[in-house]
C-alpha cells in the first residue's frame, strides 16, 4: 500500500466518523431505527478506513486527526 492510499483511507475514516456522529445524534439515544443502523455502518466503516491507514501512515498522525 502507498502512503497516498493511506490518506485516502485517512480521509475516508475522518468523512465516516462524522456522519456516525451526526447520525448518533440524529437517533435521539439509538431509539430511532434507521438512524441508529447508519450510524454503525458508518462506525464500522471508519473503523476499518482507520485501522487501513495506520499500516501506512504513524498513528500519532492518525490519531491527531480525529
Amino acid at each position: 500500500m502507498t502512503i497516498f492510499s493511506g490518506y485516502v483511507f485517512l480521509f475516508i475514516g475522518i468523512i465516516a466518523g462524522v456522519s456516525a456522529n451526526s447520525f448518533a445524534k440524529i437517533s435521539e439515544g439509538f431509539t430511532v431505527l434507521y438512524p441508529a443502523l447508519a450510524c454503525i455502518f458508518f462506525m464500522f466503516i471508519c473503523l476499518f478506513s482507520l485501522s487501513k491507514a495506520m499500516t501506512v501512515i504513524p498513528v500519532s498522525y492518525t490519531h491527531l486527526t480525529l
